[in-house]
């Protein structure tokens, strides 16, 4: 086995040691105590690169400071993936970052661009994952000084139209809304969520097959409303619809228009009976009471 060489290695050393002009190949284990600069611009020596500062262990200094990790694995099952450890863009006008590049594969998985905000992304020691703060209180925790959104894009790039939803909060609502592009304009919120209101409970519940509940948690019908009233309200004709899909006839309708209440059959051409505010009611066909077929002086 060979033993460790260990020796403090200074820019004093280096002058006294016979090196090859381009490359020095140390054969065995080599420790380095202190600091040690790797680099073309590195200092010739040790003061004038570190000063006093022993807070570094390896500084790479450099006009390209990328590290690459090289597996030379050739047996049969093992792992042989090469990455790289990169440090900005090469040419002139390119951009400052760091980053992780599978090298294999040629892309770059993970990036973390110059100016990135303290906290971007935290993962603390229980695995909860913090984005905007350094102290995520759960899984996921995401804290914005305005609006924190969550965006689902579809791009485009498979064989769907682009699209994306926004699931977002703030002191005014929770929402979800959705455009076809980033550069599209902002459209109508069509859900809200509003904060407050402690004595609500299950004000909108989905159960497991499918039953809406407004205001109960357990919905006995496709829509089970538990409360005292229910509005339906719009400008203009409001239209509330019976619609039986294994009858091919007519679908019913209650319609209020004009203040005059409507009960008719879908496609018959008139209401078959109106109420009026004045308590007047016409009936466009016969009054039939018990069987019996009335005229109007017998129910007047």
């Amino acid at each position: 086995m060979t033993k460790p060489m260990t020796f403090p290695l200074t820019a004093a050393a280096l002058s006294l040691m016979a090196l090859p002009a381009l490359s020095d190949t140390v054969t065995g284990n080599l420790t380095v105590r202190d600091v040690l600069c790797v680099g073309s611009s590195c200092a010739n020596d040790t003061i004038g690169e570190f000063g006093f500062n022993d807070f570094e262990d390896i500084r790479l200094k450099s006009i390209n400071t990328w590290l690459r990790f090289e597996d030379t694995s050739n047996n049969a099952g093992l792992p042989t993936n090469d990455w790289m450890l990169r440090v900005n863009d090469l040419g002139s006008g390119g951009e400052d970052y760091i980053a992780f590049e599978d090298i294999d594969a040629s892309t770059v998985p993970f990036r973390v661009d110059a100016a990135a905000p303290t906290d971007a992304l935290r993962v603390t020691a229980s695995g909860n994952i913090g984005i905007g703060t350094g102290m995520p209180a759960a899984l996921m925790h995401m804290r914005s000084g305005d609006t924190p959104t969550l965006m689902l894009e579809q791009d485009g790039s498979g064989t769907f139209s682009p699209y994306l939803w926004e699931l977002a909060g703030n002191e005014n609502f929770l929402f979800f809304r959705g455009r076809t592009s980033l550069s599209a304009p902002f459209p109508v919120i069509p859900f809200k969520i509003f904060p407050g209101g402690s004595d609500t409970v299950d004000a909108f519940v989905i159960s497991g097959n499918g039953d809406i509940g407004l205001g109960t948690d357990a919905p006995e019908a496709a829509l089970h409303v538990a409360g005292t009233s229910m509005l339906i309200k719009d400008k203009g004709r409001v239209n509330f619809t019976l619609s039986d899909t294994s009858d091919p006839g007519p679908d019913f309708r209650t319609q209020l228009t004009a203040g005059t209440a409507r009960f008719s059959f879908v496609g018959t051409g008139a209401p078959e009976m109106e109420l009026f505010q004045s308590g007047d009611l016409a009936i466009r066909g016969r009054y039939i009471s018990a069987g019996t077929t009335l005229t109007v002086p017998d129910y007047v």
